[in-house]
């Protein structure tokens, strides 16, 4: 709903962005076209995306250990894990990235057209440098 307060869709984008840096390539795929709806639908969240007060975990305000989403500081961070997602081994998630760098001209984006990302898909390659990336990152 548009009429929400910022502050609570804030706090639901950063979790999401944060989430999407764990999460395998397939959910990443749908997570990013469903941070731009929502910056869409709720402009006073663009802020986030035009925000340079945090460029990583350590100095960023937003606290994702709070569960009350207005008082973990989200509109005060900005989304530095979209920028993060540029760099991503899997080239559908880091192409995706790339639009929150060019204007918002979408209106949105169709979210089932993303729904056929599945693990299944992701080829042998792809999937080699996934398990690669979890044990070099201590995710298993």
């Amino acid at each position: 709903s548009r009429y929400l307060p910022a502050s609570l869709i804030a706090a639901f984008i950063k979790r999401m962005a944060r989430l999407s840096l764990t999460a395998p390539p397939t959910s990443s795929v749908i997570v990013i076209p469903f941070i731009y709806n929502l910056l869409k639908r709720h402009p006073t969240c663009m802020a986030l995306i035009h925000s340079n007060r945090a460029v990583g975990e350590a100095n960023d305000p937003f606290d994702m250990a709070v569960l009350d989403p207005y008082e973990c500081h989200a509109l005060e961070s900005s989304l530095w894990e979209v920028e993060t997602l540029k760099d991503h081994y899997y080239a559908n998630v880091s192409t995706l990235a790339k639009i929150f760098s060019e204007q918002f001209l979408k209106p949105k984006y169709n979210l089932e057209d993303f729904l056929d990302h599945t693990y299944a898909t992701v080829s042998n390659k792809d999937k080699w440098l996934f398990q690669v990336y979890l044990l070099t990152h201590s995710l298993y």
